[in-house]
């Protein structure tokens, strides 16, 4: 592939393209016959950015290693606590609590209009039908916010107690 063919390729802007180069990215022929082997330059390009990752990790003594040791340490600490005071939650927890709040919201749907059929027979205005769809929308909505059909969580044995106070809605399900 042509330069701009392999830069655009690479998704770089010219100024890296060119750095890549000057560092040995392979190419074939001169000039107007120059061309850049596809994956090849790929696979050079993503080893390229490995070592270079490498480099800017490696620890210049044994006290700046250590440094970094203690501040990951204390980092995974905080994130620990922050779990256990429930101000935040693993990815997983969260895509699972706003699935089950949709699961509530789309079942509450479905139901309306099982629930408010009958009241609707008869009716021969629109707002006379839009009044009472508009209060069984009201009400369904009361009822989610009541959130009666969430289940409570169960305690962690381990949780100790002032965190579990300093976290009041955190027995209650995420809605």
């Amino acid at each position: 592939m042509t330069r701009e063919e392999a830069r655009e390729t690479l998704a770089v802007s010219k100024r890296t393209f060119e750095r890549l180069v000057s560092k040995g990215l392979p190419r074939k022929g001169e000039g107007r016959r120059e061309r850049f082997p596809w994956p090849e330059i790929q696979r050079w390009a993503v080893d390229q950015a490995r070592q270079e990752g490498r480099e800017s990790v490696r620890p210049q003594d044994y006290e700046d290693a250590k440094a970094r040791k203690m501040m990951a340490e204390a980092e995974i600490a905080e994130y620990d606590l922050a779990l256990r005071r429930h101000e935040i939650m693993p990815v997983a927890d969260g895509e699972k609590a706003i699935g089950e709040a949709f699961d509530r919201v789309r079942g509450q749907l479905l139901s309306l209009p099982k629930r408010v059929a009958h009241e609707l027979v008869g009716i021969q205005t629109n707002a006379e039908a839009s009044a009472r769809l508009t209060q069984a929308v009201s009400e369904l909505m009361a009822d989610l916010r009541r959130g009666d059909d969430v289940p409570l969580e169960e305690e962690d044995p381990e949780e100790p107690e002032q965190i579990a106070s300093a976290a009041p809605n955190a027995k209650r399900g995420h809605t």
